[in-house]
């Protein structure tokens, strides 16, 4: 799937090589929607938010998601790529260049 490439590659490398630590985004039922990425346009050299989850949390992992409906990014237009508040017209409005992620544990 690509997951273990991120844009900058070597910050969070070391990181991503690290089997008791598995990055969500590559779990069953983690959700990315239409687009890889989670900044800005979304694409799959701007995947650069990553939430790991360790191997005791393993067991309790249901599902996850990037929420993009705040974020418009550097684009001129609105997004058509993914839903947004309809209040949003334009990028200035938008709560940040990032997506949400999310991951929902049954604790």
């Amino acid at each position: 799937m690509g997951f273990d490439r991120p844009a900058n590659g070597t910050r969070v490398g070391p990181l991503l090589s690290l089997d008791r630590w598995p990055v969500i985004l590559s779990l069953p039922s983690f959700d990315v929607g239409n687009r890889p990425g989670s900044y800005d346009s979304c694409g799959l050299s701007n995947r650069l938010d990553y939430i790991f989850i360790s191997q005791s949390l393993r067991q309790f992992y249901m599902s996850g998601g990037l929420f993009r409906k705040g974020l418009w990014g550097s684009r001129a237009s609105r997004p058509t790529d993914w839903q947004t508040y309809p209040q949003m017209t334009r990028s200035i409005e938008q709560a940040s260049d990032h997506s949400a992620a999310f991951v929902e544990l049954n604790l």
